[in-house]
């Protein structure tokens, strides 16, 4: 399911003919017919869609690389057509669907603010510093540092 995430993101990438960093989340969350409400709602609140209205409210208080990956995780569970009471893609367990539409979400708005083929191009330019393809893609150091151990760029694998 998780390669279906991914591929879900490139097509949206290509449908909008995205090819310049950082990626527009807010212009591709306007395409989805989506609107972005900067809100606050206090501490330990990021952000929700509220689906039926097609709204994404994001915590006006948050850093904007956290703001934007929220967005993009958000745009997932549109995309993917997650419920919240149910999970059309749970391929393990109906106990609890929304771990898996979150786990879901954030491949998709992985692949979405740092689609793999470019993470690949710019691993070589930028000599394979994180912190400065962090910048380069407009998110969060952390962000990046799993994005690459996820593509298993860092050589951080234990060998068998």
């Amino acid at each position: 399911m998780e390669d279906v995430c991914r591929l879900k993101a490139r097509q949206l990438l290509e449908e909008l003919k995205v090819s310049e960093l950082p990626v527009d989340i807010e212009k591709i969350a306007k395409h989805c017919g989506l609107e972005i409400e900067h809100v606050s709602k206090g501490k330990g609140f990021y952000g929700q869609l509220l689906k039926e209205r097609r709204i994404i409210e994001v915590q006006s208080s948050m850093h904007p690389h956290r703001n934007r990956f929220t967005i993009a995780h958000e745009i997932g569970h549109y995309i993917l057509n997650h419920s919240p009471a149910l999970c059309p893609f749970d391929d393990r367990s109906i106990k609890d669907p929304k771990k898996i539409n979150e786990k879901h979400a954030n491949v998709f708005a992985s692949e979405l603010l740092m689609p793999e083929p470019w993470i690949k191009t710019y691993w070589r330019e930028l000599k394979n510093d994180h912190r400065a393809m962090a910048r380069k893609f407009y998110v969060s150091d952390e962000a990046m540092f799993r994005r690459l151990q996820d593509l298993k760029l860092l050589g951080l694998e234990s060998p068998l």
